[in-house]
C-alpha cells in the first residue's frame, strides 16, 4: 500500500497550497480536496503534481509495508 506524500512535498519545496493551485491552474478549493484522507490520484494527476513541484512522481509516494 502507498501513501500520498503531497503535504510533505509542499513543505519540502516551500510551496503553499495556493501557489500549488496556481501552478496546476486549478481553483484553491480543488487543491484542498487533494489533502482529504483516502484521496487516490490517478497516475496522470500524480504526473501533474510532480511537474508542478519539479520533482519525481516517486517523491510523492511513500510505500507502506504491512506487518502481520
Amino acid at each position: 500500500m502507498a501513501k500520498l506524500r503531497l503535504s510533505e512535498a509542499l513543505l519540502e519545496k516551500k510551496v503553499s497550497k495556493r501557489e500549488f493551485a496556481r501552478r496546476l491552474n486549478v481553483d484553491s478549493a480543488t487543491v484542498f480536496r487533494y489533502f482529504r484522507r483516502g484521496y487516490n490520484p490517478t497516475f496522470e494527476t500524480l504526473a501533474k503534481f510532480a511537474k508542478a513541484l519539479n520533482c519525481k512522481i516517486a517523491d510523492l509516494i511513500e510505500e507502506k509495508t504491512s506487518r502481520k
